[in-house]
């Protein structure tokens, strides 16, 4: 089965709620990974692999600050959604290493990445906060989550805020 936008938005509210994730994450990709039971690491490949307690991540170098966040919370999303991180102990158990370009479902793990960043309830609170007439303060948004205004950007109409 695959989830739908709200069913990931759901999914990534119950895990900041199970691993005791705190808001904002800004960057510090290393302790977020460390919280939900892995290690990340830099490569010469971006691929997650399952380890007898838990996964690793590995992340190739050549990416910007933002670009690591992203792809971290991808190969998050991968974890969850399917290898059964946590959710579906047989699908777990059967869970090998992902090279993360051959993933089929890219567009959901994106999407995965930004609710992960800006999880949904929270991000919708933010925006109605910075809101004074027309206008949104972006700039206030951006800055709360440790991201570029062009990602605050794509959040926003993901979630259909903006056209």
């Amino acid at each position: 089965m695959v989830p739908n936008l709200h069913t990931i938005d759901n999914l990534v509210e119950d895990i900041y709620k199970n691993f005791n994730i705190k808001e904002p994450l800004n960057s510090n990709l290393q302790k977020v990974v460390q919280e939900l039971g892995g290690v990340l690491i830099e490569g010469n490949k971006t691929g997650i692999k399952k380890t007898e307690n838990g996964f690793i991540i590995e992340l190739k170098g050549e990416y910007t600050t933002e670009e690591k966040k992203i792809k971290v919370y991808e190969l998050v999303g991968y974890l969850f959604i399917v290898m059964g991180y946590s959710i579906d102990e047989d699908i777990w158990k059967k869970s090998k290493f992902s090279n993360f370009q051959f993933i089929k479902n890219k567009p959901l793990l994106t999407y995965f990445a930004y609710s992960f960043m800006m999880p949904k309830t929270n991000f919708l609170r933010m925006w109605e906060l910075c809101r004074e007439d027309c206008a949104i303060d972006t700039v206030s948004i951006s800055e709360r989550y440790g991201v570029s205004l062009q990602t605050v950007s794509v959040r926003s109409k993901f979630l259909g805020l903006i056209k």
